[in-house]
């Protein structure tokens, strides 16, 4: 179970206007979507991340990074072999931290709920303090 301290520094997914939160419609799947990121990096922040993608088979794939925008990208271009063969993608859920220490913990946790549902409640309420 994570801290107090642990847990306010996770976004909530429904505020606006945090330069560390990620508008999820940018980060949707279309023609243009690499312009759209590539347009938006500023909003696309270098800062330790767990990241939450749906698959087109509607499967979901957890990781942590410390370049969202870069392992996005990668995910795109096929160099991940996970959403390699289930292309298009997108970010439904990020959670950003001060360490990636902080963000590689967070991602085996959410790996460990091993529950659709438990990750999809996640997503939806966008805060690990309402599921915990």
């Amino acid at each position: 179970m994570a801290s107090s301290d642990q847990r306010s520094r996770i976004l909530d997914t429904n505020v606006s206007g945090d330069s560390r939160f990620l508008p999820i419609s940018i980060l949707r799947i279309g023609s243009s979507i690499l312009g759209s990121i590539s347009s938006n990096r500023d909003i696309l922040t270098i800062m330790p991340s767990v990241y939450i993608l749906k698959c087109k088979d509607n499967r979901y794939y957890t990781g942590s990074t410390v370049d969202l925008n870069n392992r996005y990208q990668e995910h795109l271009l096929e160099k991940c072999k996970f959403t390699k063969s289930r292309l298009p993608i997108e970010i439904v859920h990020t959670e950003k931290y001060e360490t990636y220490s902080e963000a590689g913990k967070r991602e085996y946790q959410i790996k460990g709920y091993k529950s659709r549902s438990l990750i999809e409640k996640l997503i939806k309420l966008g805060s690990i303090g309402a599921i915990v």
